[in-house]
């Protein structure tokens, strides 16, 4: 059975036809085929970019790979050089923008000139394209394009293997110099799984994010429903599992069931704070970081606290001292004692009798940054992946500091320039203040024509967010960049940054330091201590 990316596309809401081929690929072919769906790319033209699409991308490690643009309808025919799709039996056509096999050999080239521009040398496999028509039978005497090695019609879908070979074989015949290897094979496969995190990063997943999100919202709720006769409790959850959000809906149902209710939430970093008000805007709850406990004078009938495993014994005592009610008013304890930086071993400071109700499932990371965290710290183990796959994290060894901003700033550019992202995406996250960092010593304000907003100074402008490891805490980004300065980090600080990204994460770190599970790109950098 052949690798599908994304296992199901029935959240992508995809053609009838487009589903009937996928599901013919995945039954069909081999497990030495990867096949991906909807590869978005975008090219300029005349200082505007056009957006375009890949049905699907199927690859093979012993060949190289193939573009197919998939067709549905009725029936196709061409006039005057212009391509109809036949939409029921009634008569009506749609004119196509462009003819199906002139689509796939746009986007085939597209992944060509990208494999060169992103190693700076030539692909070496088989590549080529084709289209696909699932649903009725072509005449191939429409036009010269229709070439009978190079498409699938309704009487091949139960030979789908023959004819994919069909088609390497003839465009096989038409490349010189065909040698694939491991290296290849490996090159390639990264590239597109890096394109399938920008399309991600841009929404292509927003469907069944969307649906995902749904999901846990009832189940959020059903939680809510089952505990809202435990008036104090603990709700422990790994990065990535709704812990914070659950806090901000149970302050909403308190202040919407309840009048004159006072309500508390606290959490442990500023950030977090600014962004828990950002949420509850139009909610009379008070919010504060943990910083400011002492200046809290009020007793509160709801205390919810974010990330409790900050808070010391001390701290712990001062919170329930702030309850009207030490027994019978409501405490939600929501915490993580994997993400304890500050070594407290998290214990029942809040002298809360029941055990903890568990949170298991990430819903912010791709599949393959969960397990990398969990891999790379032995952390988080408990934790359940989700189904959204992406591109594994680069790792990049630095043998000077000036090379490493270097690095940082191609990333930026590649990013922002070459994908169309944009750099409200993407936070610069480190394990020191930017007045330690590399970045500071040597006097870089901006990073490219970014500025760097290290002091929340510059939100309302287009800057690059510099954030440490405490500050963002609690918080996500569409793509992480980790300048990782120390030799000392532990377990707890990389599974806190490593689990930050939902799409894309990047490691700059010092030559000397390993991750044996990272795959390596030596680059000729190096992070002073």
């Amino acid at each position: 059975m052949a690798k599908m990316y994304p296992e199901s596309i029935i959240p992508y809401d995809p053609t009838h036809s487009e589903l009937i081929f996928y599901n013919s690929l995945k039954e069909q072919l081999g497990d030495d085929f990867y096949v991906f769906y909807s590869l978005k790319w975008y090219y300029k033209k005349d200082g505007h970019k056009i957006n375009s699409e890949a049905d699907f991308l199927i690859f093979n490690s012993h060949y190289g790979f193939l573009v197919i643009e998939v067709k549905g309808g009725k029936n196709i025919k061409v006039i005057n050089d212009k391509w109809h799709i036949k939409l029921n039996n009634n008569g009506d056509y749609r004119k196509l923008k462009r003819n199906p096999f002139d689509q796939a050999e746009e986007s085939m080239r597209y992944f060509l000139n990208y494999f060169r521009k992103e190693y700076y040398t030539n692909y070496n496999g088989i590549y080529g394209y084709g289209a696909a028509f699932p649903l009725f039978c072509i005449n191939e005497d429409i036009s010269p394009r229709v070439i009978d090695e190079i498409y699938i019609d309704f009487e091949d879908m139960d030979n789908i293997r023959e004819k994919i070979y069909e088609m390497y074989m003839y465009w096989r015949s038409r490349r010189s110099n065909y040698r694939i290897n491991n290296e290849t094979t490996k090159k390639f496969l990264k590239l597109i799984r890096k394109k399938v995190s920008i399309s991600e990063a841009k929404g292509a997943v927003l469907n069944q994010k969307k649906k995902e999100i749904e999901k846990l919202n009832r189940i959020q709720d059903n939680l809510l429903d089952f505990i809202e006769d435990y008036k104090q409790l603990y709700i422990k959850g790994g990065a990535g599992t709704g812990k914070t959000w659950i806090g901000i809906k149970k302050i909403k149902r308190k202040l919407k069931n309840e009048n004159n209710k006072d309500v508390l939430m606290l959490c442990s970093s500023d950030m977090l704070a600014k962004f828990l008000k950002e949420k509850l805007t139009g909610y009379e709850a008070k919010i504060n970081s943990l910083k400011n406990l002492e200046q809290i004078k009020n007793k509160f009938d709801l205390i919810v606290v974010d990330e409790a495993q900050d808070f010391n014994e001390d701290e712990s005592i001062e919170v329930k001292d702030l309850l009207k009610d030490e027994d019978n008013s409501e405490l939600y304890i929501l915490y993580d004692p994997e993400q304890d930086i500050r070594k407290g071993k998290f214990k029942d400071y809040f002298y809360i009798d029941l055990p903890p109700f568990v949170l298991k499932k990430n819903i912010r990371n791709t599949k393959n940054i969960y397990e990398f965290a969990v891999k790379s710290t032995n952390l988080g183990k408990m934790g359940i992946p989700n189904n959204i796959e992406g591109i594994e994290p680069t790792v990049n060894k630095i043998k000077n500091d000036k090379s490493a901003i270097n690095r940082i700033e191609n990333i930026i550019v590649d990013l922002i320039d070459n994908e169309g992202l944009n750099i409200e995406q993407i936070v610069l996250l480190s394990d020191r203040k930017f007045q330690n960092s590399i970045l500071n010593e040597y006097g870089f304000e901006t990073i490219g024509k970014w500025l760097i907003d290290f002091d929340f100074s510059r939100t309302g402008e287009e800057s690059l967010k510099y954030r440490t490891i405490s500050e963002f805490k609690g918080l996500e980004s569409d793509i992480i960049i980790f300048l990782n300065h120390k030799e000392n980090i532990t377990a707890e600080e990389k599974y806190i940054a490593y689990t930050r990204p939902r799409y894309m994460l990047y490691i700059i770190k010092n030559y000397w330091l390993s991750d044996k599970c990272c795959e390596e790109k030596t680059v000729n950098l190096n992070i002073s201590k």
